[in-house]
């Protein structure tokens, strides 16, 4: 509720101050008297119109308008000489603390949202001579409107606006996406002619298949190879054990073997691989006889492309792991015997008892 008003150099004001009565209010007097500059000060200092200065009393001054409202509530707009334009905001007003007030800069024809929640006023405030009387000469949807807005009903109407703006669009949606799949199914019956093409397509996935396998087989070989090479290199860097350590060195070698067998292996899958690259030629005529089947296969792969690829990453990971395991069993076993060996093995030559440097053989002494 407003207390009081005033009004410095605002018009027709030079300095004047009005005392507000609890609820309604009524400013009544002669034409020209200032009735209407007390609700544009009103107007100034709650909605921050009207702009410019063609307010501002011809005497010139500092302008400025002061409301006191309901629990020490005071709020000023103001605009000085100097190009000064802002509000002021006091609340909560304690004569045992030091008052301060909240300075505000007014920019447009905006106000800052700290003076409209402390004013709490609006349009339902203020009524002008002019105006039709409140409510009563508007239209029955209208007041219902406008009370909806009070009590903010209006929220269930845009929603419910909202919502139906949704199913329309919705709706539409519908349509556009079953008009497409009617030209798609039309569209899908030209391909009739893809069955025979599709079962030469699986041939073909099988041989590519088995090719990446044998690929597969033979890079994992290969390194399985490179591995023995490795370790042959340190067993005969190694002196001949001691006999209680021959057994454990014959099994070494009797994986050896079998890794020589898998390299045998490696051979004849590499035949394998030379006489699939044959087939995969003669299959390559294939797909010079009809453009479409290069079509047909681009839409195969892309159907299988994720099932293939998780296929060939879990079976590539199981064999990884299996020939990272034999290797790591390997190393272990060798670094074993060669540890065993270390403490074991007095550090002299076993053939003539020279320390550090054998003079016969001149290989290092290993050992305690």
């Amino acid at each position: 509720m407003i207390k009081s008003l005033n009004l410095s150099n605002f018009q027709s004001h030079r300095e004047t101050h009005l005392e507000f009565h609890p609820g309604i209010n009524c400013l009544t007097g002669d034409s020209d008297g200032g009735k209407s500059s007390i609700i544009r000060a009103l107007y100034w200092l709650v909605f921050n119109r009207p702009s410019g200065d063609s307010f501002r009393s011809w005497w010139g001054g500092e302008t400025q308008n002061t409301l006191l409202g309901e629990n020490n509530l005071e709020v000023s707009r103001y605009k000085y000489e100097d190009g000064t334009n802002g509000y002021s905001l006091m609340s909560g007003f304690n004569p045992e603390k030091d008052t301060s007030y909240d300075e505000f800069k007014a920019s447009g024809q905006g106000v800052p949202e700290e003076i409209t929640k402390a004013l709490n006023l609006t349009q339902l405030n203020f009524q002008k001579q002019h105006d039709a009387s409140f409510l009563l000469s508007q239209s029955p949807g209208e007041v219902a409107r406008y009370l909806n807005e009070i009590i903010n009903l209006d929220v269930i109407d845009s929603s419910l606006k909202h919502a139906n703006q949704r199913v329309k669009k919705t709706g539409y949606q519908i349509e556009l996406e079953e008009d497409k799949i009617t030209r798609l199914e039309t569209d899908l019956k030209t391909y009739d002619w893809l069955g025979e093409a599709e079962d030469k397509v699986k041939e073909l996935e099988v041989i590519h298949t088995k090719l990446g396998k044998s690929l597969d087989e033979h890079q994992k070989l290969d390194q399985l190879r490179i591995s023995i090479l490795e370790i042959e290199e340190g067993i005969r860097s190694i002196i001949i054990p001691p006999e209680d350590k021959v057994n454990e060195l014959l099994e070494l070698a009797e994986k050896m073997d079998q890794a020589e067998q898998s390299k045998q292996e490696l051979n004849h899958l590499l035949i394998d691989i030379d006489s699939i690259q044959e087939t995969i030629s003669d299959y390559e005529e294939l797909s010079s006889y009809d453009p479409a089947v290069d079509k047909l296969l681009q839409l195969r792969h892309d159907i299988q492309h994720t099932y293939a690829d998780v296929d060939a990453l879990q079976e590539l990971i199981q064999d990884i792991q299996r020939t990272e395991e034999s290797i790591e069993g390997w190393e272990a076993t060798l670094f074993n015997s060669q540890e065993i060996f270390d403490q074991e093995m007095p550090p002299v030559c076993p053939l003539c008892d020279a320390p550090d440097i054998c003079p016969n053989c001149e290989q290092e002494i290993k050992g305690n």
